[in-house]
């Protein structure tokens, strides 16, 4: 969305909850792998970090649960906290190697589509929800 400088940052969860079809009302603002909402009164002006991706979500936080080897790890996160992130929190947890953890990737927990890295968590998680269930999965190795 695009929202002029002077604008309060109130503007951008408006413009966004419109084109999500969601509330405005109880939506919060993040930047990107912050934990903290951003101020919806602050002006939009030239110190403002424009070059920073921008997250609008009803949830303040989300719970996500990662299942991987028998085994499910739990956290909470910023809905613009990207999936990258979290793997490396998920790789942590697990005590995946660093040369294994360039294998694995994060998909919805029952699927085997992987998540891109670069998404932010909330993007899976309906405005209304706010838990997130994900696998760590490791590609299969074929031996020639």
């Amino acid at each position: 969305v695009k929202v002029k400088n002077g604008a309060k940052l109130q503007e951008i969860i408006v413009a966004v909850a419109r084109v999500g079809n969601f509330s405005p009302e109880k939506a919060f603002l993040f930047l990107e792998n912050e934990t903290k909402p951003l101020n919806p009164e602050h002006i939009l002006d030239a110190k403002h970090p424009r070059h920073k991706v921008h997250h609008v979500h009803t949830q303040k936080e989300i719970t996500v649960k990662i299942f991987f080897n028998g085994q499910e790890h739990k956290m909470h996160f910023s809905p613009a906290t990207t999936v990258k992130k979290v793997m490396g929190w998920a790789t942590h947890e697990f005590k995946i190697s660093e040369q294994d953890a360039t294998e694995v990737y994060l998909s919805i927990h029952g699927s085997s589509s992987p998540l891109q890295g670069t998404a932010h968590i909330g993007r899976y998680v309906a405005h209304d929800k706010h838990t997130l269930e994900l696998d760590v999965i490791t590609p299969a190795k074929v031996n020639g």
